[in-house]
């Protein structure tokens, strides 16, 4: 009885370890997210003019970039490490790989940067699977522990789709700067551009926030 007792608890303390969230990987996430803010913010800055008549242009693409790939994606996959753990009941625990997959993530969006401010379209492919490569680690092993999550399933369905839109929205940007580089298709690259805005912002980072608010939601008491 004593020996099932003592195997109980150290069940109990390894579940409970695992739903500790970790320290390393979110600071790593936070700090390149904020870097990626004060450098667009310091472009700015510096030229206020840089977005001109026109927003979409190379320079201003790489700036935007800084601000939707850097800083927003970059703190929600940050965040995502404390979230999984702590709201979704969802062990998350950090190993070597997911440091390989932060490196990737943060590699890829610097060369991106890189590449687009000096409209180097046709060299997009390695970066972007350098962040699609990040973005799909976590996204592999989110979508194996949903399972387990405890947490309504729209919820589940909400974050898993998220990161689905993110993958997909990569994708579609590293086609469509392949596209603009080599001409495969004469679409339109403005609506081409809001397309991949819209499943980007609205398919990843929306997505998210619903799904996550749909968990506070549902340990919310009656409202009064």
């Amino acid at each position: 009885m004593k020996a099932e007792i003592i195997g109980d608890l150290h069940t109990l303390n390894d579940r409970t370890r695992a739903l500790l969230p970790a320290a390393d990987i979110p600071l790593l996430y936070f700090g390149l997210a904020h870097a990626c803010l004060a450098t667009a913010l310091a472009i700015l800055t510096v030229n206020p003019s840089l977005p001109g008549p026109f927003f979409l242009h190379p320079r201003m693409v790489a700036v935007v970039h800084l601000v939707t790939l850097g800083w927003i994606s970059g703190s929600i996959l940050g965040a995502f490490y404390i979230v999984a753990p702590l709201a979704l009941r969802m062990p998350l625990v950090v190993g070597w790989l997911d440091r390989v997959a932060f490196a990737a993530f943060a590699a890829g969006v610097i060369a991106m940067v890189t590449l687009f401010w000096s409209a180097q379209y046709s060299a997009m492919v390695w970066p972007a699977s350098l962040v699609m490569v990040g973005v799909l680690y976590v996204a592999s092993r989110t979508w194996m522990g949903l399972a387990g999550a405890v947490v309504p399933w729209p919820a589940k369905l909400h974050v898993a789709l998220a990161f689905a839109n993110m993958i997909g929205a990569s994708a579609l940007g590293t086609f469509l700067g392949l596209n603009r580089a080599h001409a495969w298709f004469t679409w339109s690259p403005l609506p081409s551009a809001y397309a991949h805005l819209h499943m980007a912002v609205v398919g990843w980072a929306t997505m998210m926030f619903v799904g996550l608010a749909i968990v506070r939601a549902s340990r919310s008491g009656p409202l009064c």
